[in-house]
């Protein structure tokens, strides 16, 4: 059952009056202010400066729209009154600054209260009109209709029963609030917190709150610091109570609006204490109507219990792919000079939302070498560096383990990281980059071509949430196949298709590729200087042909000629008659020197025997 009290005021309204002509500072210091800082005592402050020649500038904080905040405009408020009266304009209201705010008096610069009101806070109980002063209107706007009644329930939506460390708002208890008869604005809710069962921890509340908050839906609208409740120690475990003072929690009539009882854990629970959890108590809920009326809901009303745990606790890294990683390139080799930095990878690591932002100590890169024959060599002989970038912060990346490789091995590059060189905040994802730089062309690379592919794996992150390792999720990320051409020409696969005739005994593997004469040679090739495999049971090929398509280059009985800095595109066609029937593919190996590696497949058809 819900009771309600109502207190009317109309018999009191000279003596109400009369106490708002006289009153004086809204200001009593009782703690120090700053940046920062948070609850009603904020708002008490603002209320006074905004009587003053320092007022807040418009919007929030300002005259009528006072906040429970400290933010900058309260700071800079603060220091202007600071210096107008002789004081250290450091922006903090210590107990000096607090004399002199205790001796304004007046009104808000904004302009006069509405009758009945002796601040800026809430809403008349004579004419149900904003207190807020001036000519600037709360959005919510002044209260109508009749005398109204509110019914409270009870609500487990978007309710939490676990807050992590650190954690700013959560809802750990919600009600809804239903009015009836009129609009209402709900002035004050009285709660109590309590440890579920009495034990050796300690019972002491603000060794696990911060703040205790009211939220109506996503928004503050009244808060208490935990170390302002009262303390029973009568009961058993230790039962703590606030009222908490709400601005701007108006509810339509007829509307239902929810309401949360919110906490911000402190940065570091006691780890024997983490196991404790709180009941929390709404025991009443004030409000007032149009009338004037000022009523109290006694709500018998107990949220289920939360808890707290590590900061670790559900953190959610994950490696993920991006589309902006590159496609497979031909890079050409010079011969005195090395290569510009190319982007072999780019894949996104994000970070949950609800997850405790994660310091990245090592990244490493794992560098697959291909080579055309079997050989064994240093790959450093081939990779000048590796960097990575992550979230646009480049760092350089040291080989780590053998250097030696053979015609087909993996390196790794490791990243040493200071703690706090990379931190990824909760809820953001940001780009990792590698870039590659190879070494200039001096007999050092094998005959035909080079394959370099850079990939991630997510279990060798080294990454940690709140004091505590964290593991990173997802799959190996892996970039393009850089061929690295040792030739003047660079050969980029367009297009590649197969088909058969109508008595299915012979089948055309095409390959089309563009071919571009870089640096300062002419390039010059013929079908012979194209190399393929026929895969099958019968090898033999009846014929093969390369035709120009397209751009600049000249022919010489079957050699093509392309002049430096030119490029053109040809058509590879292998037209095979098999004497065995069976299922063929056709793979193009390399053209002008490049090696195109195993994945330039054509096909497949099933021929029949000729």
């Amino acid at each position: 059952m819900t009771i309600k009290k109502k207190f009317f005021v109309g018999a009191f309204i000279a003596a109400f009056a009369f106490f708002a002509a006289s009153a004086s500072a809204a200001y009593m210091h009782t703690v120090t202010l700053k940046q920062g800082s948070s609850g009603t005592q904020v708002m008490y402050l603002q209320q006074t400066l905004n009587m003053t020649s320092c007022a807040l500038s418009a919007g929030a904080g300002s005259a009528g729209l006072e906040t429970t905040t400290f933010g900058p405009k309260t700071k800079v408020a603060v220091q202007c009154f600071q210096a107008a009266n002789g004081l250290v304009a450091d922006g903090i209201v210590g107990p000096a600054t607090g004399a002199k705010l205790a001796m304004v008096s007046g009104t808000p610069t904004g302009g006069n209260f509405p009758a009945g009101c002796t601040s800026s806070v809430g809403f008349s109980p004579t004419t149900g009109q904003p207190c807020s002063g001036g000519s600037s209107t709360p959005s919510t706007g002044g209260l109508s209709g009749g005398a109204a009644d509110i019914d409270v329930t009870k609500t487990s939506t978007d309710v939490e029963d676990d807050v992590r460390e650190g954690q700013e708002d959560i809802a750990v208890a919600g009600f809804e609030v239903e009015a009836d008869g009129g609009d209402v604005a709900i002035t004050s809710v009285r709660v109590t917190f309590a440890k579920t069962t009495a034990n050796t921890d300690s019972d002491r509340l603000e060794n696990y709150v911060d703040e205790v908050s009211i939220m109506l839906g996503d928004e503050v609208v009244g808060s208490a610091d935990a170390e302002d409740f009262s303390r029973d120690t009568s009961t058993n475990p230790d039962t703590y109570t606030e009222t908490i003072q709400l601005s701007n929690a108006v509810v339509r009539e007829g509307d239902e609006e929810k309401f949360y009882v919110a906490v911000t854990a402190v940065d570091t629970i006691d780890e024997d204490e983490q196991d404790a959890e709180f009941n929390v108590d709404i025991e009443s809920v004030r409000f007032t109507d149009s009338t004037g009326a000022i009523l109290t809901s006694d709500v018998t009303y107990t949220a289920e219990a939360f808890g707290f745990e590590d900061a670790s606790e559900g953190d959610e890294l994950t490696l993920e792919s991006s589309s902006d990683n590159p496609e497979d390139a031909t890079v050409k080799v010079e011969e005195d000079d090395e290569s510009e930095d190319v982007l072999a990878l780019v894949a996104e690591l994000n970070n949950d939302e609800e997850s405790s932002d994660a310091t990245i100590f090592d990244l490493p890169v794992t560098i697959r070498v291909q080579q055309s024959s079997t050989v064994t060599t240093d790959v450093e002989e081939i990779i000048d560096s590796v960097a990575v970038e992550i979230d646009g912060d480049r760092f350089e990346a040291d080989l780590s383990g053998s250097s030696t490789i053979d015609n087909d091995a993996t390196v790794t590059y490791s990243l040493d990281l200071d703690n706090g060189d990379v931190v990824i905040n909760a809820g953001d994802e940001v780009d990792v980059k590698v870039y590659v730089t190879f070494k200039e062309q001096e007999d050092n690379y094998v005959s035909g071509s080079t394959i370099v592919t850079a990939s991630i794996d997510p279990d060798a992150i080294d990454a940690e949430g709140e004091d505590e390792e964290m593991d990173v999720e997802g799959s190996t990320k892996t970039g393009a196949a850089l061929t690295l051409s040792i030739s003047a020409a660079i050969v980029d696969v367009t297009d590649i298709s197969s088909e058969k005739n109508e008595d299915d005994t012979v089948g055309t593997f095409s390959f089309e590729f563009t071919v571009e004469a870089d640096g300062d040679e002419d390039v010059e090739f013929a079908a012979a200087d194209v190399d393929y495999t026929i895969l099958g049971t019968d090898t033999s090929a009846t014929s093969v042909s390369l035709t120009k398509i397209a751009g600049d280059a000249d022919e010489d009985s079957g050699t093509f000629t392309i002049s430096s800095g030119d490029s053109a595109t040809f058509v590879f066609d292998v037209t095979h008659n098999p004497d065995d029937a069976g299922v063929y593919r056709v793979r193009l190996d390399s053209v002008a020197g490049n090696d195109l590696g195993d994945e330039q497949i054509a096909g497949p058809q099933t021929l029949d025997a000729s």
